[in-house]
C-alpha cells in the first residue's frame, strides 16, 4: 500500500519535508486519502482535488452563495445542513408539511432562520471576507469533525488562508458577498484556480495530494509516490533514474514531466509502467 510505504517514510519527521502523492483520478485519489486518514498522517490537497481532499471547502463556497442569493437552492441546501447547522432533511421537510416554520420558534430551527436573516443582512452591505468571517463564526462550522480530527492543523490553516483570500479580493474589488458571487462560482467551477490562489504554509511531514495536470516542472520534493488505480485503464506511466529524476506522462500531460526527487522515491509494487 502507497500509504503504508508513506507512513514509513514519513518517520522521524524533518524540517522542511515535502511528500508529492500523484493520484490518476478521482476513485485512486478517494482511495489514497481513505487510507492516509486511517494512518493519521496530515494531508493537504493540490490543485484541483482542494475539494476532494478538504470538501468542506466546497460546502463552504456554496453557502456562501445562497446567503448571497435565496434564489439559488444548492446553495441555501448546503447553508442549513450540517455542518453550519444540525438540521437534517427529515427536520426541514417535516417544517415546511407541518407549517411549523415559525418567527418565534427557539429551537435550532429558529436559531437558524435567526443566524440567516443576520448573514444575509451582512452580505449585502459588507465586504464579502466580513460575511464569510460571520458565516465560519456563527454557525457549528468550526466544530465540524474535520477541524479536531488528525488533519486539523492543516485544515484550520487553509480555513483561515481562505478567509483571508476571500477578505483580500473583496477589498481589492469593493465587493460585497452579493457581487462576489462570479468569483464564488468561478472557484466552485474550476477549484484549482481556488487552490492557486490561497496562501500559508502547512506542517512539516504534510503529504500532498496532487493530479499529474497540477504537479510542477522541475519541482524538488523529498518523497514521491504514485496511486493508481489497480483495475481499469491506467492514465499515468512513469520512468526513475538514478540521479533521482521522475518523468511522468499521463492524458492530460502528454509531454512528459519531470520531478527532482531528493531523498526517496515511491512507486507502486508493480513498478514503472511505460504506456500502462
Amino acid at each position: 500500500m502507497v500509504a503504508a510505504t508513506l507512513r514509513a517514510a514519513s518517520k522521524p519527521l524533518v524540517a522542511g519535508r515535502r511528500t508529492l502523492v500523484v493520484a490518476d483520478g478521482l476513485a485512486s485519489a478517494h482511495s489514497l486519502l481513505t487510507s492516509i486518514e486511517g494512518h493519521e498522517l496530515p494531508y493537504r490537497a493540490r490543485g484541483r482535488w482542494l475539494f476532494v481532499g478538504h470538501p468542506w471547502v466546497r460546502q463552504f463556497l456554496l453557502a456562501l452563495r445562497g446567503l448571497a442569493d435565496e434564489a439559488d437552492a444548492l446553495g441555501n441546501f448546503c447553508f442549513l445542513s450540517r455542518p453550519f447547522f444540525n438540521l437534517g432533511v427529515v427536520e426541514r421537510v417535516r417544517r415546511v408539511v407541518s407549517g411549523e416554520d415559525r418567527e418565534n420558534d427557539g429551537g435550532v430551527w429558529g436559531q437558524a432562520r435567526g443566524v440567516t436573516r443576520h448573514l444575509r443582512a451582512r452580505a449585502h452591505a459588507a465586504n464579502a471576507g466580513a460575511a464569510a468571517l460571520a458565516l465560519a463564526h456563527q454557525t457549528g462550522l468550526l466544530e465540524a469533525d474535520c477541524f479536531h480530527g488528525a488533519n486539523r492543523e492543516v485544515e484550520r490553516a487553509l480555513l483561515w488562508s481562505l478567509l483571508g483570500t476571500i477578505m483580500h479580493l473583496g477589498w481589492a474589488n469593493s465587493n460585497d458577498l452579493t457581487s462576489f458571487v462570479p468569483i464564488v462560482s468561478g472557484w466552485l467551477e474550476k477549484p484549482e484556480t481556488l487552490a492557486g490562489q490561497l496562501p500559508g504554509s502547512d506542517p512539516d511531514g504534510v503529504v500532498e495530494l496532487s493530479a499529474i495536470g497540477d504537479v510542477t516542472a522541475n519541482e524538488v520534493v523529498d518523497c514521491f509516490a504514485l496511486c493508481i488505480r489497480e483495475e481499469g485503464p491506467r492514465r499515468l506511466s512513469w520512468e526513475v533514474d538514478s540521479s533521482g529524476w521522475v518523468q511522468l506522462r499521463g492524458e492530460e500531460r502528454p509531454e512528459p514531466i519531470t520531478v527532482r526527487v531528493s531523498r526517496v522515491c515511491i512507486v507502486p509494487d508493480w513498478g514503472a509502467g511505460g504506456g500502462r
